[in-house]
């Protein structure tokens, strides 16, 4: 998806979002959007506050808020911490499940996607419990570092 695209996909989401909650809408909200949209791939909180910040006149605390919101709002999602850094986000623009692959030594992550899988989760019946969305996390080495090992 195109920069532009998930810039605006995240504002749709995020006006309607803020509308059922009744919430205001605020400049600083879509400047940290647009930030937010530039990034190709996952960021931290640190990338984000760096990026914001050097262009901007928003606190850190409104950024750390905003990332919360966003996330409520399904526009941003957290991925698990991986080796010495902190935890990543992504986007998600209201798609609520994930799959995906995790190098345990480089730490690369990459999307993909499995109807058997996905429909296997959203046909099971929990008791006590009703799923909402799932993200299905696969640990390993991936292609690259593989190769490195067999070097070895």
């Amino acid at each position: 998806m195109e920069k532009a695209d998930i810039y605006t996909t995240a504002v749709e989401l995020l006006e309607k979002h803020i509308k059922e909650h009744n919430m205001r809408s605020t400049p600083e909200r879509l400047i940290i959007l647009r930030h937010l949209s530039n990034f190709n791939r996952h960021f931290t909180a640190d990338m984000a506050i760096r990026d914001i910040c050097e262009q901007e006149h928003i606190s850190i605390a409104t950024i750390y808020n905003n990332l919360a919101l966003f996330c409520d709002a399904n526009i941003l999602r957290i991925l698990p911490p991986r080796q010495q850094q902190g935890a990543e986000y992504e986007f998600t623009l209201g798609e609520k499940n994930a799959l995906r692959y995790i190098c345990t030594q480089c730490g690369r992550v990459k999307e993909f996607k499995n109807k058997a899988v996905e429909r296997l989760l959203m046909d099971r019946k929990f008791s006590n419990f009703d799923m909402e969305s799932f993200t299905l996390n696969v640990y390993g080495h991936c292609k690259t570092c593989r190769g490195k090992k067999k070097k070895r």
